[in-house]
C-alpha cells in the first residue's frame, strides 16, 4: 500500500507543479483594471496562486493613510467570477464583503486610516452531485495597485 501512494505521488507531483507554475504572476495577464484618469502603481502585494473549490486564501496587508487603494481580482473563469471578497480589520470586523455587491471584482478607495487588515478570499464551494463531489482548481490574481490620495478642496 506504501508503495502505491508513493508512485502516486511521483505520477502525480509534476501535474500539480505544472499547474502551480501555470499560475505564477497570472495576475499580470488576467487582472485588468477598470480604466481611471488616476494614476496607480502596482503595490507589490499583488499575488497569484492556485485556487480550489471551497478554499479560503488569508493575505495580510497594510493599509496606509493618505493612499488611495485599487484592487482587481481575477480568476479562472470555472468560477464563474464569483469569488468572494473580504477585508477585515485586526480586530476581526469586517470592513469590506463584495457578496453585499453582486461580488464585484474590483475596489477603489481611499485609507482614512493606517491598520493592518487581511483580504479574504473565498472559492465558491465545490459542485456536490448525487454520487461525488467536482473540485474545481484554477489561477486566482490579486492586483493591488496604489497612489498617493488626491488632495481636494481649498
Amino acid at each position: 500500500m506504501f508503495k502505491k501512494y508513493i508512485l502516486f505521488i511521483i505520477i502525480f507531483s509534476p501535474f500539480q507543479y505544472n499547474f502551480a507554475q501555470e499560475c505564477f504572476e497570472y495576475y499580470k495577464s488576467a487582472c485588468i483594471p477598470k480604466s481611471s484618469n488616476f494614476i496607480y502603481t502596482e503595490n507589490n502585494s499583488s499575488v497569484s496562486f492556485q485556487f480550489t473549490s471551497g478554499e479560503l486564501k488569508e493575505i495580510p496587508f497594510t493599509l496606509i493613510l493618505g493612499i488611495d487603494y485599487r484592487i482587481t481580482l481575477c480568476a479562472d473563469k470555472k468560477f464563474e467570477d464569483i469569488i468572494k471578497f473580504i477585508i477585515r480589520a485586526k480586530d476581526g470586523n469586517e470592513i469590506y464583503n463584495n457578496s453585499q455587491q453582486n461580488f464585484n471584482l474590483n475596489l477603489e478607495f481611499a485609507c482614512r486610516k493606517t491598520q493592518d487588515v487581511t483580504f479574504e478570499l473565498i472559492a465558491p464551494e465545490p459542485n456536490i452531485g448525487n454520487n461525488d463531489t467536482v473540485l474545481i482548481d484554477g489561477c486566482m490574481g490579486v492586483l493591488v495597485e496604489e497612489m498617493v490620495s488626491v488632495k481636494t478642496g481649498f
